[in-house]
């Protein structure tokens, strides 16, 4: 169905001026597909009427935020409407002594961490190029960063939501308060599951008091046996750091003579925070390890280490990032075993890893050619110990051939039972899921 002919049956959900049918589609672009239209509504009740158009027509549906995450994911099977949820920007309800936040769908973390900021208080959602993602973005997608090491990542967070369906219906699942457990599953199963089930609309998050002070720790390796003895020493001790992470290949700022880091991100009362120093440090000493050092988050350099291993993944300039998922005992195995495509010659790679979390993110620069055979290569790997592995970026030409989400797992059956449930007509972001949903 051409442009015009789409118009004229939006005109019963959305007034001309919410239409896009220009070059500006072009912004709104998936894997080389661009929609016919963009259609921006202003509220849940015209996101509702929208789905229910394009389930009567067919009309395959992705929807927007910023396109953080848009990357992720298979080739569009259809991709007619995108579906820009911007406007959805508005605090429902912010109730501080409670610590919940309810907001629209729209709105920014930077936004919102920003409003609560001024309470002390804390949503602490960190993905990659958290300052644009926008919290319905980072709920559909699950997105996480370093902090979830203590504070979890969205499925942890959310209490409840806002959900419009294929059909129309605009339904809330979860509640506002923590003790409130009806429709828990319901949301759990949107949460993460990338906009083919349903549109979230608006969130209810629970937040955390602000800690007193943060700060990093720097402490480089030259082995990495070194660092994940280190690692295993942090694990199995009573130390709670909000985060924990290995990077290899990225130069941590006005310190070029080491390659391989643990950054810790610690958090409390300065006294807390001094007495895991000087654990870690202890910890570190035991394993040789050449630098110590910790730099107050508030300064720029501190500034800079969050930056760098919160945003790696989103802003490393390589063609192939994958996300890899193993049992945490096997991390270490894992870093080791990647390494051998660049020993042999298969890869440029940089690393990061959130071992207590069994995670690995790999960027890879290679020859266009070997792509799809490293990222094969990669998910039957986390699938021969215990894990998977999710492409999250591969050229366009590669996905043709290639599920970025892997082999479906034994969940399968289930993903299809509730995509069939929830969007029989199979419009929302069709194609795009695990098994090509």
């Amino acid at each position: 169905m051409n442009p015009e002919e789409m118009l004229t049956k939006l005109e019963r959900v959305l007034s001309p001026q919410q239409v896009i049918t220009s070059d500006l589609c072009s912004a709104c672009e998936v894997d080389g597909r661009r929609p016919s239209i963009v259609a921006r509504p202003q509220d849940a009740g015209e996101v509702g009427e929208l789905l229910a158009l394009c389930s009567r027509e067919g009309w395959g549906v992705i929807p927007w935020g910023s396109g953080t995450q848009m990357g992720i994911g298979n080739i569009p099977r259809r991709y007619d409407v995108a579906l820009d949820l911007g406007a959805l920007d508005e605090i429902v309800d912010y109730d501080a002594p409670n610590l919940t936040l309810t907001a629209g769908a729209g709105c920014t973390l930077r936004a919102l961490q920003e409003l609560v900021e001024g309470k002390r208080q804390l949503l602490p959602l960190d993905p990659p190029a958290a300052e644009r993602a926008t919290l319905g973005g980072v709920v559909a997608a699950n997105a996480f960063g370093p902090s979830r090491l203590r504070y979890g990542a969205a499925r942890d967070i959310v209490l409840g939501m806002q959900v419009a369906l294929a059909n129309g219906e605009v339904i809330d699942v979860g509640g506002k308060t923590v003790k409130n457990v009806a429709g828990y599953d319901l949301t759990r199963a949107f949460i993460g599951s990338y906009g083919t089930l349903g549109v979230i609309t608006r969130v209810t998050c629970r937040l955390f008091p602000m800690p007193p002070e943060r700060r990093w720790m720097l402490i480089g390796f030259d082995r990495a046996g070194d660092a994940f003895a280190f690692v295993q020493q942090v694990l199995d001790s009573v130390l709670l750091p909000t985060s924990l992470d290995l990077v290899q290949g990225r130069v941590v700022p006005n310190r070029s003579d080491v390659s391989l880091w643990g950054v810790i991100g610690l958090e409390g009362t300065p006294e807390v925070i001094q007495r895991q120093y000087r654990d870690l440090s202890a910890m570190a000493a035991s394993v040789q390890a050449r630098h110590v050092e910790q730099l107050a988050d508030e300064e720029p350099e501190g500034q800079q280490i969050r930056r760098l291993v919160q945003d790696m993944p989103a802003v490393s300039p390589e063609p192939l990032v994958v996300r890899l998922y193993v049992p945490i005992s096997a991390v270490g195995s894992l870093w080791s075993a990647v390494q051998h495509l660049e020993a042999e010659g298969q890869a440029s790679l940089n690393l990061l890893a959130r071992p207590g979390l069994g995670v690995l993110y790999l960027m890879a620069q290679a020859r266009d050619a070997h792509l799809s055979l490293i990222a094969s290569t990669l998910q039957s790997l986390a699938g021969e110990m215990g894990g998977h592995a999710i492409i999250e970026r591969i050229p366009a030409e590669h996905k043709v051939h290639l599920d970025v989400w892997g082999t479906p797992r034994s969940d399968w059956p289930l993903m299809q039972a509730l995509k069939a449930r929830f969007d029989p007509a199979g419009i929302l972001s069709p194609g795009r899921f695990i098994g090509r949903l």
